[in-house]
This record gives structure tokens, sequence and C-alpha cells, in this order.
């Protein structure tokens, strides 16, 4: 069973932000953050924040990995 989400996700999400865009808020990261940590490039970040893009499987756990959260949180909805 996943650990519920954090109050600051829940109201971040309950405002429309995506999953993913709330979840790396709450850890307090950038986009280029992301990219230099893990490769994943800002533009396409962005692209999965705002919905435009679908992440795969191995992307959306490796952001899991990043922000320490179960990756079912990013992964539920989020793939092609």
């Amino acid at each position: 069973m996943s650990p519920d989400l954090p109050a600051e996700v829940s109201r971040r999400l309950l405002k429309g932000e995506s999953p993913l865009k709330a979840i790396r808020r709450w850890r307090r990261l950038t986009q280029v953050e992301i990219d230099a940590r893990t490769g994943i490039g800002q533009g396409y970040l962005s692209d999965l924040e705002s919905g435009r893009r679908q992440g795969t499987v191995e992307t959306l756990a490796k952001l899991a990995d990043l922000y320490d959260v179960p990756s079912a949180w990013l992964i539920a909805g989020n793939t092609p």
C-alpha cells in the first residue's frame, strides 16, 4: 500500500497541477536540476508535466526514484 500524498501535493493537485509538477515542486527541484541529475531533458519534462506527452514507465520510475516517492504516484495515468 502506498503512503498518503503529502498535504502540499494534495493542495497543488486540487488547484489543477499535474502530479509530476506538484511532486517536483514539493521536493523543491527545478526542471533544470532534474535534467542535470537524470538526463531527462528540461523540455521533455515540461511536456510531461503539462500533459503534452506521456512518459514511459522507465522515465517515470527514474523520476519517482529521484523524488523518493512510490512510482505508482507518477505512473498511474501517465503512461501510454
